[in-house]
């Protein structure tokens, strides 16, 4: 993977782009806990992860939605072990418009490599 947020996040976005949903899964820890506007769920293994990665890619492919790029609005380094990252993720629709929403992740390094350990998703996808 990678060992900056903005390298760890281009990481995800090749894997948004490539459908790979075990590209996805492994950029997270475990247990990891998602949280939106529609409750939470903390996902306790892999081959859950794995699944709620499986129902990203397939919201956005039913939406016709392809990730185009990402932007880190802030982030905050809370020593050498954990941070905080706000993103914007921009989607090409079906109509050439961008469609772009906010996720706020709390990040660990892993062996090196960043991990997600909780997403918060504060703003539903619009355009």
């Amino acid at each position: 993977m990678a060992t900056t947020i903005q390298q760890f996040f281009s990481f995800y976005l090749d894997g948004l782009r490539r459908q790979q949903a075990d590209v996805l899964a492994d950029c997270h820890c475990v247990p990891v806990l998602v949280a939106s506007p529609a409750g939470q769920v903390v996902l306790s293994d892999r081959e859950q992860v794995l699944d709620h990665c499986h129902k990203l890619l397939a919201r956005a492919a039913e939406e016709g939605l392809r990730a185009e790029r990402f932007t880190i609005r802030s982030s905050l380094l809370l020593g050498d072990e954990f941070a905080v990252a706000n993103v914007a993720w921009s989607m090409l629709a079906p109509n050439h418009g961008m469609k772009t929403f906010h996720t706020a992740y709390n990040l660990r390094r892993a062996h090196g490599d960043w991990t997600i350990w909780a997403v918060t998703t504060h703003e539903e996808l619009n355009g």
